[in-house]
């Protein structure tokens, strides 16, 4: 008798289980099976398709060469200073990056320009020295099929300030530039999202 009630029961749950999977769903539980088998095909003649890694690149900022001496001056006594060596940003999210200028020579000031500088970006000067490059890169900001894009922006020093009028012009003379490589990756999370 209880061999024969454990049997009915089990028969009443593969029932059930049966009539909740297949009951009035009008979807079919694999979908459009002639482009699943499609990918398949594709897939077996021709392998899988190959995601686009990015490798991460170490990227060491290089300073323009304008070897130049005059007078005891060089164009090595202003220093730009960045606080990354690679600025790195996602789509659609705001961040920013400080840069310094200095000088070794005392009484000396100078003020940044920036060159090349990606739409929407913007850099202004927060206190004597430092400056402020923000951003927040657009969802346009990288091609189609791409993972990242890279920009490079160039920092140029100009002497402000200088002890003697002679000095300032010395110094004018010269050219101190920065490159620096800035990278947008593909917000993956926001990309989702949508």
């Amino acid at each position: 008798m209880k061999k024969m009630m454990n049997q009915k029961l089990l028969l009443t749950i593969a029932a059930s289980c049966f009539l909740a999977a297949c009951g009035e769903y009008s979807k079919a539980p694999v979908g459009d099976i002639e482009q699943l088998r499609a990918n398949a095909r594709d897939q077996y003649e021709n392998g899988p398709k190959q995601l686009e890694i990015p490798e991460r690149v170490e990227y060491v900022p290089k300073e323009v060469p304008v070897p130049q001496v005059v007078a005891g001056y060089s164009a090595d006594d202003i220093i730009i200073k960045p606080k990354e060596n690679i600025f790195s940003f996602f789509q659609g999210v705001a961040n920013s990056y400080t840069v310094k200028v200095s000088s070794r020579l005392p009484d000396v000031e100078a003020d940044l320009e920036v060159k090349d500088l990606p739409d929407g970006a913007s850099f202004k000067k927060v206190k004597a020295g430092e400056y402020s490059l923000s951003w927040t890169p657009s969802y346009s900001s990288i091609e189609n099929g791409k993972g990242y894009h890279f920009y490079d922006v160039t920092f140029v020093a100009v002497v402000t300030k200088a002890k003697t009028a002679q000095e300032l012009d010395i110094l004018k003379g010269f050219q101190k530039e920065l490159t620096l490589r800035m990278v947008v990756e593909r917000n993956t999370e926001a990309s989702e999202a949508k």
